[in-house]
Protein backbone atom coordinates (compact mmCIF):
# COMPACT_ATOMS: atom_id res chain seq x y z
CA UNK A 1 0.00 0.00 0.00
CA UNK A 2 2.57 2.30 1.01
CA UNK A 3 4.77 2.07 -2.09
CA UNK A 4 1.27 2.49 -4.16
CA UNK A 5 1.28 5.68 -2.76
CA UNK A 6 4.52 6.73 -3.05
CA UNK A 7 4.53 5.70 -7.05
CA UNK A 8 1.54 7.86 -7.50
CA UNK A 9 2.36 11.02 -5.78
CA UNK A 10 5.81 10.63 -7.77
CA UNK A 11 3.69 10.52 -10.57
CA UNK A 12 2.01 13.78 -9.97
CA UNK A 13 5.15 15.38 -9.27
CA UNK A 14 7.00 13.97 -12.38
CA UNK A 15 4.02 15.59 -14.10
CA UNK A 16 3.63 18.97 -12.64
CA UNK A 17 7.73 19.32 -13.05
CA UNK A 18 7.54 18.23 -16.75
CA UNK A 19 4.73 21.03 -17.10
CA UNK A 20 6.70 23.74 -15.32
CA UNK A 21 9.59 22.64 -17.77
CA UNK A 22 7.85 23.16 -20.92
CA UNK A 23 6.23 27.02 -20.28
CA UNK A 24 7.85 30.08 -17.86
CA UNK A 25 5.10 32.71 -16.82
CA UNK A 26 5.44 36.14 -15.56
CA UNK A 27 3.14 39.59 -15.61
CA UNK A 28 3.99 43.25 -16.74
CA UNK A 29 3.40 45.71 -13.90
CA UNK A 30 3.08 49.70 -13.26
CA UNK A 31 3.88 52.33 -10.87
CA UNK A 32 1.16 54.76 -11.00
CA UNK A 33 2.92 58.28 -9.78
CA UNK A 34 1.56 61.71 -8.91
CA UNK A 35 2.61 65.02 -10.32
CA UNK A 36 1.75 68.63 -10.81
CA UNK A 37 1.16 70.14 -14.25
CA UNK A 38 4.52 71.27 -16.19
CA UNK A 39 6.87 68.62 -13.93
CA UNK A 40 8.59 65.84 -15.21
CA UNK A 41 7.35 62.47 -13.75
CA UNK A 42 8.46 58.76 -14.07
CA UNK A 43 6.95 55.77 -14.40
CA UNK A 44 8.35 52.21 -13.74
CA UNK A 45 7.31 49.29 -15.95
CA UNK A 46 8.53 46.16 -14.64
CA UNK A 47 8.53 42.97 -16.12
CA UNK A 48 8.77 40.20 -13.33
CA UNK A 49 9.08 36.50 -14.90
CA UNK A 50 10.00 33.19 -12.93
CA UNK A 51 12.38 32.22 -16.11
CA UNK A 52 16.32 32.28 -15.43
CA UNK A 53 17.01 35.09 -17.68
CA UNK A 54 15.56 36.96 -20.30
CA UNK A 55 16.65 36.98 -24.02
CA UNK A 56 14.33 39.22 -25.42
CA UNK A 57 11.47 41.83 -24.51
CA UNK A 58 9.61 43.91 -26.76
CA UNK A 59 6.67 45.79 -25.70
CA UNK A 60 4.76 48.68 -27.53
CA UNK A 61 3.18 51.21 -25.02
CA UNK A 62 0.71 54.12 -25.81
CA UNK A 63 -0.42 56.77 -23.90
CA UNK A 64 -2.60 60.23 -24.47
CA UNK A 65 -0.45 63.26 -25.97
CA UNK A 66 -2.72 65.68 -24.98
CA UNK A 67 -1.67 64.84 -20.87
CA UNK A 68 1.58 63.52 -21.33
CA UNK A 69 4.79 64.10 -23.62
CA UNK A 70 7.30 61.71 -23.93
CA UNK A 71 10.65 62.52 -22.44
CA UNK A 72 13.60 60.00 -22.64
CA UNK A 73 13.35 55.76 -21.09
CA UNK A 74 15.46 53.33 -20.45
CA UNK A 75 16.18 51.38 -23.36
CA UNK A 76 12.93 53.30 -25.51
CA UNK A 77 12.00 55.29 -28.29
CA UNK A 78 8.72 56.52 -29.20
CA UNK A 79 6.88 60.29 -29.35
CA UNK A 80 3.61 60.87 -30.85
CA UNK A 81 1.71 58.92 -28.17
CA UNK A 82 3.74 55.60 -28.85
CA UNK A 83 6.56 53.94 -26.79
CA UNK A 84 8.96 51.01 -27.85
CA UNK A 85 10.57 49.27 -25.00
CA UNK A 86 12.97 46.97 -26.42
CA UNK A 87 15.75 44.90 -24.95
CA UNK A 88 17.79 42.09 -26.04
CA UNK A 89 19.51 40.15 -22.59
CA UNK A 90 19.24 40.45 -18.97
CA UNK A 91 20.74 38.34 -15.94
CA UNK A 92 17.73 37.56 -14.39
CA UNK A 93 14.07 36.52 -14.91
CA UNK A 94 13.06 40.50 -13.81
CA UNK A 95 13.61 43.33 -15.66
CA UNK A 96 12.67 47.37 -15.16
CA UNK A 97 12.37 49.95 -17.46
CA UNK A 98 12.03 53.94 -16.41
CA UNK A 99 10.02 56.46 -18.63
CA UNK A 100 10.30 60.15 -18.37
CA UNK A 101 7.00 62.50 -19.30
CA UNK A 102 6.06 65.77 -18.56
CA UNK A 103 3.00 66.47 -17.56
CA UNK A 104 0.80 68.89 -20.18
CA UNK A 105 -2.32 69.33 -18.32
CA UNK A 106 -3.98 67.96 -14.89
CA UNK A 107 -6.23 64.92 -14.97
CA UNK A 108 -5.86 61.21 -14.83
CA UNK A 109 -3.46 59.62 -18.05
CA UNK A 110 -3.48 56.27 -18.77
CA UNK A 111 -0.20 54.60 -20.38
CA UNK A 112 -1.16 51.19 -21.32
CA UNK A 113 0.61 48.16 -23.26
CA UNK A 114 -0.38 47.92 -27.04
CA UNK A 115 1.47 45.01 -27.65
CA UNK A 116 4.22 42.45 -26.47
CA UNK A 117 6.70 39.28 -26.48
CA UNK A 118 9.01 38.20 -23.80
CA UNK A 119 11.44 35.29 -24.45
CA UNK A 120 13.51 32.89 -21.88
CA UNK A 121 17.25 32.87 -21.97
CA UNK A 122 16.38 29.18 -24.61
CA UNK A 123 14.11 31.37 -27.07
CA UNK A 124 10.86 30.19 -25.39
CA UNK A 125 8.00 32.27 -25.55
CA UNK A 126 6.96 33.60 -21.70
CA UNK A 127 3.15 33.88 -21.11
CA UNK A 128 2.70 36.76 -19.80
CA UNK A 129 -0.61 36.22 -17.34
CA UNK A 130 -1.27 39.45 -15.93
CA UNK A 131 -0.86 43.10 -18.11
CA UNK A 132 -1.39 46.07 -16.08
CA UNK A 133 -1.16 49.83 -16.78
CA UNK A 134 -0.47 52.96 -14.95
CA UNK A 135 -2.06 55.86 -13.80
CA UNK A 136 -0.36 59.23 -13.91
CA UNK A 137 -2.27 61.44 -11.91
CA UNK A 138 -1.45 65.32 -12.69
CA UNK A 139 -2.72 68.15 -10.48
CA UNK A 140 -2.86 71.51 -11.48
CA UNK A 141 -0.25 73.86 -9.48
CA UNK A 142 -0.99 77.09 -7.75
CA UNK A 143 0.52 79.12 -10.69
CA UNK A 144 -1.15 77.34 -13.76
CA UNK A 145 -3.29 79.48 -15.97
CA UNK A 146 -7.19 79.30 -16.73
CA UNK A 147 -6.65 80.78 -19.99
CA UNK A 148 -8.83 78.56 -22.44
CA UNK A 149 -9.15 80.48 -25.53
CA UNK A 150 -7.89 80.47 -28.84
CA UNK A 151 -5.83 83.11 -30.45
CA UNK A 152 -6.40 81.78 -34.66
CA UNK A 153 -8.12 79.31 -36.06
CA UNK A 154 -6.87 78.78 -39.96
CA UNK A 155 -9.68 75.99 -42.17
CA UNK A 156 -8.65 74.61 -45.55
CA UNK A 157 -10.43 74.72 -47.39
CA UNK A 158 -13.36 77.62 -46.65
CA UNK A 159 -13.31 80.36 -45.32
CA UNK A 160 -14.51 81.32 -41.50
CA UNK A 161 -17.91 83.71 -40.99
CA UNK A 162 -17.27 85.88 -39.03
CA UNK A 163 -14.04 86.74 -39.34
CA UNK A 164 -12.05 85.27 -35.99
CA UNK A 165 -12.07 86.53 -32.83
CA UNK A 166 -10.78 84.57 -29.48
CA UNK A 167 -14.33 86.12 -27.96
CA UNK A 168 -16.59 84.84 -31.05
CA UNK A 169 -17.39 81.07 -30.31
CA UNK A 170 -19.39 80.02 -33.60
CA UNK A 171 -18.50 79.94 -36.64
CA UNK A 172 -19.97 79.15 -40.39
CA UNK A 173 -17.91 78.03 -43.38
CA UNK A 174 -18.89 77.12 -46.98
CA UNK A 175 -17.20 73.93 -48.55
CA UNK A 176 -17.75 72.45 -52.04
CA UNK A 177 -18.86 68.67 -52.55
CA UNK A 178 -15.56 67.00 -53.34
CA UNK A 179 -14.23 67.86 -49.60
CA UNK A 180 -14.61 65.33 -47.21
CA UNK A 181 -12.02 66.60 -44.54
CA UNK A 182 -11.49 70.00 -42.76
CA UNK A 183 -7.46 70.91 -42.33
CA UNK A 184 -7.77 72.74 -38.91
CA UNK A 185 -4.98 75.09 -37.46
CA UNK A 186 -6.09 76.12 -33.72
CA UNK A 187 -3.52 77.90 -31.65
CA UNK A 188 -4.28 78.36 -28.53
CA UNK A 189 -3.96 81.80 -26.38
CA UNK A 190 -1.58 80.43 -23.83
CA UNK A 191 1.19 78.20 -25.01
CA UNK A 192 0.71 75.80 -22.25
CA UNK A 193 -3.50 74.86 -23.05
CA UNK A 194 -4.25 72.10 -25.15
CA UNK A 195 -6.71 72.23 -27.91
CA UNK A 196 -9.05 69.06 -29.16
CA UNK A 197 -10.86 68.77 -33.05
CA UNK A 198 -13.36 66.66 -33.33
CA UNK A 199 -15.75 66.17 -36.86
CA UNK A 200 -13.49 67.31 -39.23
CA UNK A 201 -13.41 64.25 -40.79
CA UNK A 202 -15.70 62.43 -43.52
CA UNK A 203 -17.84 65.50 -43.77
CA UNK A 204 -21.29 64.52 -45.22
CA UNK A 205 -23.82 66.75 -47.41
CA UNK A 206 -25.32 69.46 -45.81
CA UNK A 207 -24.30 70.19 -42.23
CA UNK A 208 -21.99 69.52 -40.08
CA UNK A 209 -21.05 70.29 -36.96
CA UNK A 210 -16.64 70.67 -35.66
CA UNK A 211 -16.01 71.70 -32.46
CA UNK A 212 -13.02 72.43 -31.26
CA UNK A 213 -12.07 72.61 -27.26
CA UNK A 214 -9.64 73.98 -25.61
CA UNK A 215 -8.03 73.12 -22.26
CA UNK A 216 -6.45 75.60 -19.75
CA UNK A 217 -3.38 74.36 -18.01
CA UNK A 218 -5.06 74.11 -14.63
CA UNK A 219 -6.43 71.03 -16.43
CA UNK A 220 -9.74 72.27 -15.57
CA UNK A 221 -10.85 75.03 -17.11
CA UNK A 222 -12.04 74.91 -20.50
CA UNK A 223 -13.63 76.91 -23.72
CA UNK A 224 -15.77 74.98 -26.66
CA UNK A 225 -15.71 76.83 -30.48
CA UNK A 226 -18.33 75.29 -33.09
CA UNK A 227 -17.65 75.23 -36.76
CA UNK A 228 -21.19 74.72 -38.65
CA UNK A 229 -20.02 73.38 -42.04
CA UNK A 230 -22.08 73.52 -44.91
CA UNK A 231 -21.06 71.00 -47.70
CA UNK A 232 -23.14 71.78 -51.24
CA UNK A 233 -22.17 72.64 -55.05
CA UNK A 234 -22.22 76.50 -53.87
CA UNK A 235 -18.93 76.00 -51.67
CA UNK A 236 -15.45 76.30 -52.08
CA UNK A 237 -13.94 73.37 -53.72
CA UNK A 238 -10.58 71.64 -52.70
CA UNK A 239 -7.69 71.69 -54.81
CA UNK A 240 -6.54 68.52 -54.11
CA UNK A 241 -8.82 65.16 -54.33
CA UNK A 242 -8.28 62.81 -51.70
CA UNK A 243 -8.55 59.18 -52.88
CA UNK A 244 -7.33 55.49 -50.97
CA UNK A 245 -5.15 54.95 -53.79
CA UNK A 246 -3.57 58.08 -54.97
CA UNK A 247 -2.05 60.86 -52.97
CA UNK A 248 -1.83 64.17 -53.78
CA UNK A 249 -0.71 67.74 -52.77
CA UNK A 250 -1.14 71.07 -53.29
CA UNK A 251 1.51 73.98 -52.59
CA UNK A 252 0.54 76.40 -49.33
CA UNK A 253 1.34 78.95 -47.51
CA UNK A 254 3.63 77.04 -45.05
CA UNK A 255 3.80 73.74 -46.83
CA UNK A 256 2.36 70.85 -48.70
CA UNK A 257 -0.91 69.36 -47.43
CA UNK A 258 -1.07 65.59 -48.21
CA UNK A 259 -3.94 63.17 -48.23
CA UNK A 260 -3.88 59.31 -47.99
CA UNK A 261 -6.93 57.22 -46.95
CA UNK A 262 -8.84 59.79 -45.77
CA UNK A 263 -6.41 61.43 -43.42
CA UNK A 264 -4.79 64.67 -44.11
CA UNK A 265 -1.21 66.11 -43.06
CA UNK A 266 0.34 69.79 -43.71
CA UNK A 267 3.31 69.71 -44.00
CA UNK A 268 5.51 72.45 -43.11
CA UNK A 269 8.91 73.82 -44.49
CA UNK A 270 9.77 75.98 -41.86
CA UNK A 271 10.16 74.29 -38.96
CA UNK A 272 9.87 76.06 -35.55
CA UNK A 273 13.34 76.14 -33.41
CA UNK A 274 13.68 73.70 -30.44
CA UNK A 275 12.15 70.65 -32.47
CA UNK A 276 14.60 67.64 -32.24
CA UNK A 277 15.29 65.82 -35.41
CA UNK A 278 14.97 62.34 -34.58
CA UNK A 279 18.17 60.67 -34.50
CA UNK A 280 20.28 58.97 -37.58
CA UNK A 281 18.57 61.09 -39.67
CA UNK A 282 19.60 63.31 -42.43
CA UNK A 283 18.02 66.21 -43.77
CA UNK A 284 17.11 67.29 -47.50
CA UNK A 285 14.93 68.43 -49.77
CA UNK A 286 12.21 65.10 -50.87
CA UNK A 287 10.08 65.60 -54.04
CA UNK A 288 6.54 64.04 -53.54
CA UNK A 289 4.69 64.14 -57.13
CA UNK A 290 6.86 66.44 -57.97
CA UNK A 291 6.83 69.21 -55.00
CA UNK A 292 9.10 69.96 -53.24
CA UNK A 293 9.07 69.23 -49.10
CA UNK A 294 11.52 69.63 -46.22
CA UNK A 295 12.24 66.49 -45.06
CA UNK A 296 14.56 63.69 -43.54
CA UNK A 297 15.78 60.13 -44.53
CA UNK A 298 17.24 57.12 -42.67
CA UNK A 299 21.25 58.72 -42.77
CA UNK A 300 22.71 54.76 -43.61
CA UNK A 301 20.21 53.67 -46.38
CA UNK A 302 21.40 54.38 -49.50
CA UNK A 303 18.00 53.65 -51.35
CA UNK A 304 15.37 55.39 -48.85
CA UNK A 305 11.42 53.87 -49.12
CA UNK A 306 10.27 56.15 -46.99
CA UNK A 307 10.83 60.04 -45.25
CA UNK A 308 10.31 61.75 -42.28
CA UNK A 309 8.00 64.99 -42.78
CA UNK A 310 6.69 67.16 -39.66
CA UNK A 311 3.28 68.47 -40.38
CA UNK A 312 0.02 69.09 -38.45
CA UNK A 313 -3.51 66.24 -38.88
CA UNK A 314 -6.86 67.19 -38.83
CA UNK A 315 -6.90 67.75 -35.24
CA UNK A 316 -4.84 69.95 -35.21
CA UNK A 317 -1.70 68.28 -33.49
CA UNK A 318 1.84 68.45 -35.07
CA UNK A 319 3.92 66.03 -34.87
CA UNK A 320 6.46 64.03 -37.22
CA UNK A 321 5.13 61.44 -39.55
CA UNK A 322 6.51 58.35 -41.81
CA UNK A 323 5.82 59.09 -45.74
CA UNK A 324 5.58 55.59 -47.67
CA UNK A 325 6.91 56.47 -51.13
CA UNK A 326 6.19 53.19 -52.64
CA UNK A 327 2.41 52.03 -50.81
CA UNK A 328 1.99 55.98 -50.67
CA UNK A 329 0.83 56.38 -47.48
CA UNK A 330 1.08 58.25 -43.83
CA UNK A 331 1.31 57.25 -40.59
CA UNK A 332 2.72 58.88 -37.36
CA UNK A 333 6.36 58.00 -36.87
CA UNK A 334 7.43 57.22 -33.49
CA UNK A 335 10.44 54.92 -33.89
CA UNK A 336 12.53 54.01 -36.94
CA UNK A 337 12.54 50.49 -38.31
CA UNK A 338 16.29 50.44 -39.17
CA UNK A 339 17.52 51.33 -35.85
CA UNK A 340 20.68 49.58 -35.24
CA UNK A 341 18.67 47.07 -32.34
CA UNK A 342 16.04 46.33 -35.08
CA UNK A 343 15.88 43.25 -37.41
CA UNK A 344 15.46 43.44 -41.35
CA UNK A 345 11.82 42.64 -42.37
CA UNK A 346 13.04 39.01 -43.69
CA UNK A 347 14.40 38.30 -40.13
CA UNK A 348 11.54 39.53 -38.63
CA UNK A 349 9.15 37.78 -40.86
CA UNK A 350 11.35 34.81 -39.61
CA UNK A 351 11.26 35.31 -35.95
CA UNK A 352 7.44 35.97 -36.35
CA UNK A 353 7.20 32.82 -38.33
CA UNK A 354 8.80 30.96 -35.43
CA UNK A 355 6.69 32.94 -32.68
CA UNK A 356 3.57 31.62 -34.07
CA UNK A 357 5.52 27.81 -34.25
CA UNK A 358 6.46 27.78 -30.84
CA UNK A 359 3.18 29.87 -29.38
CA UNK A 360 1.20 26.70 -31.32
CA UNK A 361 3.66 23.79 -30.19
CA UNK A 362 2.61 25.48 -26.46
CA UNK A 363 -0.45 25.28 -27.02
CA UNK A 364 -0.34 21.37 -28.01
CA UNK A 365 1.90 20.53 -25.06
CA UNK A 366 -0.78 22.37 -22.32
CA UNK A 367 -3.38 20.17 -23.78
CA UNK A 368 -1.69 16.91 -23.78
CA UNK A 369 -0.24 18.06 -20.14
CA UNK A 370 -3.90 18.43 -19.31
CA UNK A 371 -5.13 15.34 -20.73
CA UNK A 372 -1.99 13.19 -18.58
CA UNK A 373 -3.08 15.09 -15.89
CA UNK A 374 -7.09 13.91 -15.67
CA UNK A 375 -5.55 10.36 -16.34
CA UNK A 376 -2.70 10.58 -13.60
CA UNK A 377 -5.49 11.71 -11.20
CA UNK A 378 -8.06 9.11 -12.45
CA UNK A 379 -5.26 6.39 -11.65
CA UNK A 380 -4.59 8.30 -8.25
CA UNK A 381 -8.16 7.58 -7.64
CA UNK A 382 -8.48 3.99 -9.00
CA UNK A 383 -5.40 2.99 -6.74
CA UNK A 384 -6.46 4.27 -3.41
CA UNK A 385 -9.57 2.76 -3.84
CA UNK A 386 -8.67 -1.31 -4.62
CA UNK A 387 -5.81 -0.27 -1.88
CA UNK A 388 -8.83 0.79 0.69
CA UNK A 389 -10.69 -2.67 -0.73
CA UNK A 390 -7.43 -4.31 -0.36
CA UNK A 391 -6.83 -3.73 3.05
CA UNK A 392 -10.28 -4.30 4.15
CA UNK A 393 -10.65 -7.72 2.97
CA UNK A 394 -6.87 -8.82 4.19
CA UNK A 395 -8.20 -7.37 7.80
CA UNK A 396 -11.45 -9.45 7.21
CA UNK A 397 -9.49 -12.75 6.91
CA UNK A 398 -7.69 -12.24 10.07
CA UNK A 399 -10.85 -11.69 11.74
CA UNK A 400 -12.07 -14.99 10.27
CA UNK A 401 -8.97 -17.33 11.17
CA UNK A 402 -8.93 -15.65 14.90
CA UNK A 403 -12.71 -16.91 15.43
CA UNK A 404 -11.67 -20.44 14.18
CA UNK A 405 -9.06 -20.68 16.57
CA UNK A 406 -11.03 -19.16 19.48
CA UNK A 407 -14.02 -21.72 18.76
CA UNK A 408 -11.45 -24.61 18.85
CA UNK A 409 -10.22 -23.32 21.97
CA UNK A 410 -13.34 -22.44 23.76
CA UNK A 411 -14.15 -26.55 24.65
CA UNK A 412 -14.10 -26.51 28.27
CA UNK A 413 -15.31 -29.85 29.17
CA UNK A 414 -17.28 -32.49 28.34
CA UNK A 415 -19.39 -35.55 30.73
CA UNK A 416 -21.67 -38.38 29.98
CA UNK A 417 -24.99 -38.30 30.87
CA UNK A 418 -27.85 -40.74 31.33
CA UNK A 419 -25.01 -44.32 31.32
CA UNK A 420 -27.69 -46.78 31.59
CA UNK A 421 -26.67 -49.95 30.86
CA UNK A 422 -29.82 -51.23 29.52
CA UNK A 423 -30.42 -47.97 27.66
CA UNK A 424 -29.22 -47.88 24.10
CA UNK A 425 -28.90 -43.89 23.63
CA UNK A 426 -26.20 -41.93 24.88
CA UNK A 427 -25.54 -38.42 25.38
CA UNK A 428 -22.69 -36.81 25.09
CA UNK A 429 -23.04 -32.95 26.77
CA UNK A 430 -20.21 -30.61 25.76
CA UNK A 431 -19.91 -27.11 27.26
CA UNK A 432 -18.07 -23.93 26.83
CA UNK A 433 -17.93 -20.72 27.89
CA UNK A 434 -19.08 -17.48 25.66
CA UNK A 435 -16.54 -14.92 24.98
CA UNK A 436 -17.28 -11.66 22.95
CA UNK A 437 -16.26 -11.77 19.25
CA UNK A 438 -16.68 -9.39 17.04
CA UNK A 439 -19.73 -9.52 14.75
CA UNK A 440 -20.63 -13.27 16.66
CA UNK A 441 -23.28 -14.45 18.99
CA UNK A 442 -22.38 -15.05 22.20
CA UNK A 443 -22.04 -18.67 22.19
CA UNK A 444 -23.93 -21.13 25.66
CA UNK A 445 -23.59 -24.13 26.28
CA UNK A 446 -24.13 -26.98 23.02
CA UNK A 447 -25.64 -30.50 23.53
CA UNK A 448 -24.95 -33.17 21.01
CA UNK A 449 -26.81 -36.33 21.23
CA UNK A 450 -24.99 -39.24 20.65
CA UNK A 451 -26.94 -42.54 19.50
CA UNK A 452 -25.73 -46.10 19.17
CA UNK A 453 -27.29 -49.60 18.24
CA UNK A 454 -25.87 -52.26 20.47
CA UNK A 455 -26.92 -56.06 20.41
CA UNK A 456 -30.30 -57.38 22.08
CA UNK A 457 -29.73 -59.01 25.03
CA UNK A 458 -31.03 -62.92 24.97
CA UNK A 459 -33.57 -63.69 26.68
CA UNK A 460 -33.22 -66.37 29.67
CA UNK A 461 -34.09 -69.79 28.72
CA UNK A 462 -37.00 -71.50 29.65
CA UNK A 463 -37.00 -75.01 31.44
CA UNK A 464 -38.91 -77.10 28.98
CA UNK A 465 -41.96 -78.48 30.65
CA UNK A 466 -42.29 -82.20 30.82
CA UNK A 467 -45.14 -83.80 29.55
CA UNK A 468 -47.18 -86.53 31.71
CA UNK A 469 -45.72 -85.27 35.14
CA UNK A 470 -47.49 -83.01 37.95
CA UNK A 471 -45.87 -81.33 40.42
CA UNK A 472 -45.36 -83.94 43.70
CA UNK A 473 -45.73 -82.32 46.40
CA UNK A 474 -42.96 -84.02 48.98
Amino acid sequence: MRKIKITAFTLIMTLALSFAAFASSGVIFFSDPEVTVDNNVDVLVTVDTDAAALSKTSITLKYPTDGLEFVSGDCADGGAGAIKIHTTSSGSGKAEYTLKFKALKAGAHVVAVDTYEVYDSSGKVISVSHVGSSKVTVKASAASSKDATLSSIEVYPGKLTPEFSKDVKEYAINIGLNVDALTINALPSETNARVSIEGNADLKEGENKVLITVYAQDGTTSEEYVLNVTKDANGEESVMASTAANVSQTELADGVQLSSKGKTITVFNNIPEGVVIPEGFKEGTISIDGTKVTGWVWAADENPEYCVIYGMNDQGEINFYRYDTVERTIQRYFVDAAAEDTVPLTEFNELQTKYNETLHQSEVRFIIICVVAVVAFIMLILVIYFSTRLSSYSNEFKRNQSSGRRDNNDILKHEYDNLDAGGNDETLVISRTARKAPRRESAGDETVVIRRNEPARPEPKKEPELDGFEDLEL
